[in-house]
């Protein structure tokens, strides 16, 4: 599992460096909210477990900078609920993304994406009925993930952009110490931003 991790870094980092020059190049910054709802589960890689799902909410902000047509890169702080079934546990996940897509008339687009990201526990929950099992004892403080998903949205003549972004965050490493389950999370989210600078 590491050793997947260090891979998507690894290219994560790349696409980056090898997109400075663009970057670099003439572009929009922008900065932006966004919220909305989270639709999880926790699930075991190469068994057919699955819990049941659980919503929640998913609330942050980004900064990030276009570059080329519809190309752009994102910076992101999002507080997630995740978890499924009677456990719930809340990340503050730090992902960085990487996309392109299509810019259509009137200023709409439709961007598609990818990128790695880092989760930080901040609480847990569980109603399990067993006094055996206490999940959140055993859940770990930290969490790899790997965002991708696709942003549909429209730019006003004054700098302004509104869009709804579908994002699914799949976790690389587990969630607790004693069993081998990841989370998984459905995220639907509306984005109000704008562009700072020039």
């Amino acid at each position: 599992m590491m050793k997947g991790i260090r891979v998507l870094f690894t290219v994560a980092v790349a696409t980056l460096v090898a997109s400075a020059p663009a970057l670099a190049q003439r572009g929009t910054t922008m900065v932006a909210v966004q919220g909305g709802a989270t639709l999880s589960d926790f699930t075991s890689t190469g068994s057919a477990f699955f819990s049941n799902t659980r919503w929640g909410g998913t609330a942050g902000v980004f900064i990030g900078r276009t570059f080329g047509r519809n190309a752009q890169a994102n910076l992101d702080v999002n507080w997630e609920q995740k978890g499924g079934g009677e456990v719930r546990v809340d990340y503050v996940n730090i992902p960085l993304t990487v996309g392109g897509g299509l810019v259509a008339s009137q200023g709409w687009n439709v961007r598609g994406y990818i990128g790695i990201g880092i989760g930080f526990k901040v609480s847990c929950k569980d109603n399990l009925a067993s006094a055996t099992i206490d999940a959140c004892d055993n859940a770990k403080s930290s969490e790899w993930t790997l965002p991708f998903g696709f942003f549909f949205g429209k730019w006003s003549n004054s700098g302004k952009f509104f869009g709804i972004d579908t994002r699914m965050v799949v976790s690389l490493s587990d969630a607790f110490e004693i069993s081998s389950v990841n989370n998984r999370s459905l995220q639907f989210r509306a984005v109000l931003g704008t562009k700072v600078g020039r």
